[in-house]
């Protein structure tokens, strides 16, 4: 049976809920009113604090004890005073939220401990107001909150005509009560919807219109009118109140009417307002919008014929003069929900009834390998709940744990299909930071006879050449400087870079030629594989200092600068919490570090600078306590790790520090047995292994004749294993955890530039390049 999950959009001056179980979606009524849309309100009584409805009844008798627009306030330090209490923002949250729940719980008739609450798109990864948010969830009593930013759930509530496309580009315009907040949606499976970006205007809502007509319909009024709304005291405040009640009335009559009328009661007098003249208010106001808008498009490098069309929610987009307006601006469809006010909660629940397909199925082991790790969206998340025990039983399918993705989503993790048995050990406490590499729970499995390793001849750390099931040669016309494996719509692919200038992408499995660019007008000396914006991406670096992102996809270029002034010697990538990290290594000591969060970026602004004294040769980013930290290396034998995110320059960033005592030419890290691990390669014939968290370092003797110049982390079968390559022609496969040699080859005819490991459908597979103008791509046999 599914579990029930509360779908809540908190506002800024409305809120809603939608209870989601067995497959249907009901909206949650507010008892006091009927309505789907309780009030963001809330109003100190001699029983704690009364919320919504209630709460606005009560602040014609008590201004002093209500307050509105909470949400402004969450993440500031300075409480809420009502009435000579104070009260932190995130309490209020709790009673709106708890009050949210209430009524959903009677309507189930049970317990619901699950929720997902919307929160503006600027609510960032690292923002206190999502932790905050989560907290108020808990205190409101439920133990399983997920955070979905509001213009993802707006995209996913019913739209009038045609449902949205995986890939289609969406400007979400969301005109709310209390503000204004648009932002680019790219639509993905699943409602894995991707925000290439967002703005937000805090001025701008419904609220302010109503300001508007308010001023309007005061200077109206005759003399009377104007001295009850200046009186002092609580009556004034009560006047002032009942006012502005009647310019919102104004407002909903001009969505349906070209002309509005009312009476003020306390004034016994009659105030009206043409469309007309509404339009003329709200002019200028909507214009702030839409260049809102235009500014967000341009930072994505995006013109509005790019995208699909303009989703209009909001409360405040009922006006007809809105989508009018948006219409001629943008010169772009614009599409409706059937509800605005609903459109972000009803989207949430959609999501929320996609909670049983987020999940992961382990890794399966083979018949002896008993831990189990299961692939994460993004990479990483925060342990929330173990399912399970140590001791316990555990069958196949079963729930095991709850993560906590990056972007606030929970994510489950399940056994897989066809395995079950004992929990023997749980790697990871809650609270955890656990990635898609770690080995998260091992499982008492009746182990078979371990196969005998292969026999490995002569001496004791000697050469041991065996038979490889087969390699292709990749011929080129300059001499080859770089390679790295990556995977492009399910097939493993090679990227090869050379000094013909010429970036090349090979399929793995057959040698043919996939696709190939010459953006580059100088030798390129170093290349890297990533995932940017869910598409993958090769960036290449050449002796001019030019650097390119290039779209495999979509074969075109994302991005480039040549603003750097110095040859690219190295570069690095990694992804962590659901974002892309590019380091960029000169040969002037210069590095650069940014993080992509959309596909075209000015790589030259960087996130995190530092100049050296010396050419920098290596960059390998690394993981330890569950932070990302970038190793770099250089010709003054120094490795250095350093903590990238902190922001003060006058701070030592440094947090770790070898003396490899030869100038380093080469880097690779790893997590080995869960641990930190670095392998150094320089102008001497052994590598150096660096468990950096422990700060001890193996020496691993080698029989390269001359400088070790490459080196790699892989898997070979159930082992962690290295490759490095010499200034000679040889490329040797290393067992980690015993320094013993596994393979030696010696197919090229000159020196090794670089080497490359991946495991892909339990197969192995090595790529070398070499001086003499070739790549090779090596299956190893187990």
């Amino acid at each position: 049976m599914e579990e029930t999950i509360l779908a809540i959009d908190f506002g800024t001056s409305s809120s809603a809920a939608a209870l989601v179980a067995g497959g249907t979606v009901e909206l949650v009524k507010e008892p006091s009113s009927g309505s789907w849309s309780w009030p963001s309100a809330v109003c100190l009584t001699d029983d704690g604090l009364s919320v919504g409805t209630i709460a606005e009844q009560r602040k014609r008798l008590r201004p002093e004890l209500y307050r509105s627009e909470f949400k402004r306030d969450l993440g500031q330090y300075t409480p809420i005073e009502l009435d000579g209490q104070s009260f932190p923002p995130e309490h209020l949250v709790t009673a709106m939220l708890g009050a949210l729940k209430s009524e959903a719980e009677r309507v189930h008739g049970g317990a619901i401990h699950r929720a997902v609450v919307t929160v503006p798109a600027s609510y960032g990864r690292a923002d206190l107001r999502r932790r905050l948010m989560i907290s108020a969830a808990e205190a409101a009593g439920f133990p399983v909150t997920e955070l979905l930013a509001e213009p993802v759930a707006a995209a996913m509530a019913p739209v009038a005509g045609a449902a949205f496309a995986e890939g289609q580009l969406v400007l979400v315009y969301d005109f709310g009560g209390g503000t204004f907040d648009t932002a680019l949606i790219r639509i993905g499976p699943d409602g894995r919807h991707e925000v290439l970006g967002h703005s937000a205007l805090d001025d701008c809502g419904g609220r302010d219109i109503d300001a508007l007509i308010y001023a309007e319909l005061r200077t109206t009024g005759d003399p009377a009118l104007a001295s009850m709304l200046s009186e002092g005291g609580g009556q004034g405040q009560r006047n002032r109140v009942s006012f502005g009640d009647l310019s919102r009335r104004i407002k909903h009559q001009l969505s349906d009417m070209t002309v509005a009328e009312d009476l003020f009661d306390p004034a016994n007098l009659f105030v009206g307002l043409t469309r007309s003249r509404l339009i003329q208010l709200v002019t200028p106001l909507l214009a702030g919008t839409h260049q809102c808008c235009r500014e967000l498009l341009d930072r994505c490098r995006l013109s509005p014929d790019q995208v699909t069309g303009v989703l209009l929610v909001g409360g405040s987009i009922r006006m007809p003069v809105v989508g009018e307006i948006v219409a001629q601006v943008f010169d772009r469809p614009v599409r409706r929900v059937r509800d605005p006010e609903l459109a972000v909660v009803l989207g949430a629940a959609n999501w929320a009834g996609q909670a049983a397909q987020r999940f992961s199925a382990a890794v399966t082991p083979e018949a002896a390998q008993l831990p189990l790790r299961w692939p994460i969206p993004g990479g990483s998340g925060g342990l929330l709940k173990w399912r399970v025990e140590r001791g316990s039983s555990c069958g196949p399918d079963q729930s095991v744990a709850l993560l906590r993705l990056s972007d606030g989503a929970i994510h489950e993790l399940r056994m897989p299909s066809e395995m079950g048995g004992t929990i023997a050990e749980l790697h990871y406490g809650v609270g955890a930071l656990v990635t898609s590499t770690d080995w998260l729970v091992t499982l008492a499995l009746p182990v078979p006879e371990p196969e005998p390793a292969p026999e490995i001849s002569g001496t004791p750390n000697g050469s041991a050449d065996v038979t490889r099931e087969w390699s292709l040669s990749l011929p080129h016309d300059g001499e080859v400087t770089a390679v790295c494996f990556g995977r492009l719509a399910g097939k493993l692919v090679l990227a090869t870079s050379s000094k013909d200038t010429a970036v090349r992408v090979w399929d793995a499995a057959t040698g043919e030629l996939l696709a190939s660019h010459n953006l580059h007008k100088a030798a390129v000396l170093s290349a890297v594989f990533g995932v940017i914006g869910h598409r993958p991406a090769l960036v290449t670096g050449d002796v001019d200092g030019n650097v390119v992102i290039w779209d495999l996809q979509r074969r075109s270029q994302l991005a480039t600068d040549d603003q750097f002034d110095t040859a690219i010697r190295a570069l690095a990538f990694a992804t962590h919490d659901n974002v892309p990290y590019l380091a960029i290594g000169g040969e002037d000591g210069s590095v650069w570090c940014t993080t992509i969060t959309r596909p075209q970026v000015d790589l030259a602004v960087a996130d995190w600078r530092h100049d050296f004294d010396v050419k920098v040769h290596a960059l390998a980013f690394i993981r330890i306590d569950g932070s990302l930290k970038l190793a770099i290396g250089g010709e003054d034998d120094i490795v250095e790790v350093w903590d990238f995110s902190e922001e003060d320059e006058d701070e030592d960033e440094t947090i770790e520090r070898y003396d490899h005592d030869r100038s380093v030419r080469a880097l690779a890290a790893a997590s080995f047995r869960g641990r930190p691990l670095l392998v150094i390669a320089g102008a001497r014939s052994s590598l150096s292994l660096w468990h950096v968290a422990d700060d001890r370092v193996y020496e691993v003797p080698s029989s390269h004749p001359g400088q070790v110049r490459a080196v790699a982390f892989g898997k070979l079968n159930r082992r962690t294993v290295l490759a490095s390559g010499g200034s000679d022609n040889t490329v040797i496969v290393w067992d980690v955890e015993t320094c013993q040699r596994l393979r030696t080859f010696t197919a090229h005819k000159d020196k090794i530039r670089a080497v490359a490991l991946i495991q892909h459908d339990d197969r192995t597979y090595l790529a070398t390049a070499s001086a003499d103008k070739t790549a090779m791509i090596i299956e190893i046999t187990p």
